[in-house]
């Protein structure tokens, strides 16, 4: 039986009057990519809100690993990057860093040790005393990366992360994200683009908030006899 790293049983989100999410239930594999994928504003931001538990939601029930949520005590354990990527513009990435570090209760040492490490992947290790307002757009998206990582996460959460993003930031992003399950960890994360499921074992097509389909893109291809991805949508509709 396969280890869950989450497990959402009939969640429903309300914004307002308006359900954005319905009864949707599904469970991802630990070492796995997972990818949620609607159209813009179809509630996948708080979907993934609701899963760290920073979000109410009107019925249904969230396993994080192995705790039931909203349990703060797991988030020592999980990195998330919004869309937003909110880090502080005025400090610079090592101070960045160090801040992120100690608010998970990492060491002085631990901090240093895991920062020369993540700032020689991206190339920032020349610039780790420059201000974040200072670096270009890449290289800000880089930092707000590395920082969602500092405190070693087992279990990485992206909300939209490949958005709008050039082709080497996207190559980066994919790259790490490989890498995180290499390190036998977990990744969720959302798209509108159906072409980000390339990279995913097993993915979650959601359609006016509820789920279309849960498959491997592989399964989904084969059961709805189409080439692509696109193509499977529109006949499951």
């Amino acid at each position: 039986m396969a280890i869950l790293a989450l497990k959402v049983d009939n969640l429903s989100i309300r914004s307002g009057k308006k359900d954005l999410v319905s009864m949707l239930s599904f469970s991802i594999e630990k070492q796995s990519i997972y990818g949620i994928f609607a159209p813009t504003g179809s509630g996948k931001t708080d979907i993934l809100k609701a899963i760290i538990g920073l979000k109410k939601v009107k019925n249904g029930e969230i396993n994080l690993l192995d705790k039931k949520m909203p349990d703060f005590s797991i988030l020592r354990f999980v990195g998330y990057i919004p869309k937003q990527r909110k880090i502080f513009p005025l400090l610079t990435i090592e101070e960045n860093l160090y801040f992120f570090g100690r608010n998970y209760g990492m060491t002085k040492g631990q901090i240093e040790w895991k920062s020369e490490e993540l700032l020689s992947i991206t190339n920032l290790k020349n610039l780790k005393k420059t201000k974040i307002k200072d670096l270009s757009f890449d290289q800000q998206v880089m930092a707000s990366f590395i920082c969602s990582l500092v405190h070693c996460p087992s279990f990485l959460i992206l909300d939209d992360p490949l958005s709008g993003m050039s082709l080497p930031l996207s190559q980066f992003i994919i790259q790490q994200i490989y890498y995180q399950k290499e390190q036998g960890n977990t990744v969720l994360f959302t798209s509108s683009n159906i072409n980000d499921a390339n990279i995913c074992d097993k993915i979650l097509i959601l359609s006016r908030g509820k789920e279309l389909i849960e498959e491997k893109p592989s399964a989904i291809l084969r059961l709805t006899n189409s080439k692509t991805l696109d193509e499977a949508i529109l006949r499951l509709q």
